[in-house]
């Protein structure tokens, strides 16, 4: 049997965790602001470069020259967030992705249901009883 008392962890009233919980969330995010909190805040200046073209490469080194250091491809992806956001075009709906064509046409050959799609080359146009011979050498008109 366990003893009592010395694992135990001491119990904290309910009352003194919300209201601790509660003046933690009042005082909001400690520490600095996310790396894409940084380039939606400097999102007008990011654009004034690339309308003077600047490519996102320039600008995404200056950016690092001052600090905020990240990869061409993840700014690239944050500044394009960025700007659906300022734009309200950001929404969690996906856009459909494009379906595959059907085929052209929808005939026995591409029916796999059919008794021709089925069936080889060699053994079509045979009774079942007859047996017929593969050739491996090539028609002539498929030469």
């Amino acid at each position: 049997m366990a003893k009592k008392g010395a694992d135990t962890p001491t119990e904290v009233p309910i009352d003194d965790l919300r209201s601790f919980l509660r003046e933690e969330a009042e005082r909001g995010p400690t520490g600095k602001a996310s790396t894409f909190d940084q380039v939606v805040a400097l999102l007008p200046e990011i654009d004034a470069l690339i309308a003077r073209r600047r490519t996102r490469a320039e600008v995404r080194d200056l950016l690092a020259s001052k600090g905020l250091e990240m990869s061409l491809g993840t700014f690239t992806q944050y500044y394009a967030k960025a700007k659906r956001q300022a734009e309200g075009t950001d929404t969690l709906e996906r856009k459909p992705t494009a379906r595959k064509p059907e085929p052209a046409a929808k005939n026995e050959a591409n029916n796999g249901s059919s008794q021709k799609a089925n069936s080889s080359p060699a053994s079509s146009g045979t009774k079942p009883e007859e047996k017929s011979e593969v050739s491996l050498r090539p028609r002539n008109d498929e030469i």
